[in-house]
């Protein structure tokens, strides 16, 4: 009887956790701190100074964001930091027949020191870049949880996260892969 009533609770206790996991993430399993969707990690790159590192952060902005020089808002070479605003455009339906230019309007900010960088990807407005329409990437998210209110349909606004999701993850991917360059790769 013990075995049974442990394996009910440590079932319960299983399921609801998965549903808080599930709440807070949308089921996406979105990087979600205090409520904002942020994308953040420290990447150790063995051998590079933060003077090298902060140089193929500059780099990559200018190369992925193709002449972004224009939307870096701030750097500081001393502190070894690069921080800037970049559109991320993706394609994602709305319906059956309809799929939307969307543009993740993001702010970037790569901390660099000896030997490793922070990334963090924040503060994302998601732009119908048909109708101009502009949602906090929470909106959308709270759309998918029955929170916040949308034009568009729950499945709608879940396409446009997991389509957002890729082309972030694919933007990390190649700021992993610019930041190990020698300045010389470029």
């Amino acid at each position: 009887m013990k075995k049974l009533i442990f394996t009910i609770a440590f079932f319960t206790a299983c399921v609801t956790a998965k549903a808080q996991i599930n709440k807070d993430t949308v089921g996406l399993n979105l990087p979600v701190k205090n409520g904002e969707v942020i994308y953040t990690d420290v990447v150790e790159v063995d051998g590079k100074t933060k003077d090298e590192l902060y140089r193929n952060a500059q780099q990559w902005f200018i190369n992925y964001f193709d002449g972004a020089a224009k939307f870096t808002q701030d750097v500081d070479k001393n502190d070894a930091y690069v921080c800037g605003r970049g559109v991320l455009k993706f394609t994602s339906g709305l319906r059956l027949d309809a799929n939307v230019l969307w543009g993740n309007d993001v702010t970037i900010k790569i901390e660099c020191k000896d030997n490793k960088y922070r990334y963090t990807f924040y503060l994302m407005v998601i732009k119908d870049i048909t109708d101009n329409a502009e949602y906090a990437i929470e909106q959308i998210s709270g759309a998918v949880l029955g929170t916040q209110k949308w034009p568009w349909s729950k499945n709608a606004a879940k396409n446009v996260l997991i389509q957002n999701d890729e082309k972030l993850k694919s933007a990390i991917s190649f700021l992993k892969n610019d930041m190990e360059k020698t300045t010389t790769d470029f």
